[in-house]
């Protein structure tokens, strides 16, 4: 029984010690009140980990991550916040975790106080050619709007698929890839890719 109740202390700890605190405190955030979390705390951090900033009073407005004044890659433009939310989380990708080593992160928006920002363990499956993933509510007339960042320094030549998953294992809604709100800037939609 001592042995069984020392590997799970052993297994608790290793957990608790995978976190990685970025900042804590109380930082009312708007649009012109950012918080700026510098590059030398992500010296450990390592594609496929998430990264999650805590926030309470959210009003039901927006949250975005940004580098250097630009959209921080692998994030995505004017997420909403709920009223009942109290975090968000992304995941590593590769073009985000460089940006993230050569001029750290800073947290926008507006209507909510952040107060914690950490990262830690996250998914298996983000590797080199993961821009973006995460979790998103597709009903009725929705739009994800991947910052474009997150498309930096890829040659389109070397690609010849998007994927998308659904964990509810629909294929009944309606996706169209576009580069701008225009029809010269579509690049896809059902009739050209394979959902799964």
């Amino acid at each position: 029984m001592k042995k069984i109740l020392l590997f799970l202390c052993l297994v608790a700890t290793a957990t608790i010690a995978s976190a990685t605190d970025l900042w804590e405190g109380s930082h009312p955030v708007d649009w012109s009140n950012t918080l700026t979390i510098g590059a030398d705390k992500f010296a450990d951090a390592q594609v496929g980990q998430k990264i999650v900033i805590e926030f309470t009073n959210a009003t039901g407005e927006v949250i975005e991550l940004h580098s250097n004044g630009a959209m921080l890659p692998g994030t995505r433009y004017e997420q909403h916040l709920y009223a009942d939310q109290n975090s968000m989380e992304v995941f590593i990708t590769n073009g985000m975790l460089t940006r993230l080593k050569e001029s750290g992160m800073e947290i926008c928006g507006t209507g909510f106080t952040a107060t914690k920002a950490w990262y830690g363990d996250g998914k298996d499956n983000v590797d080199e050619n993961t821009v973006w993933t995460g979790y998103f509510w597709m009903d009725s007339w929705s739009t994800l709007e991947v910052a474009k960042t997150s498309f930096d320094g890829i040659n389109w030549s070397d690609y010849k698929a998007i994927r998308f998953y659904s964990e509810a294992g629909r294929t009944d809604y309606v996706i169209n890839i576009l580069t701008k709100w225009a029809d010269d800037g579509k690049l896809g939609d059902q009739t050209t890719m394979t959902m799964t």
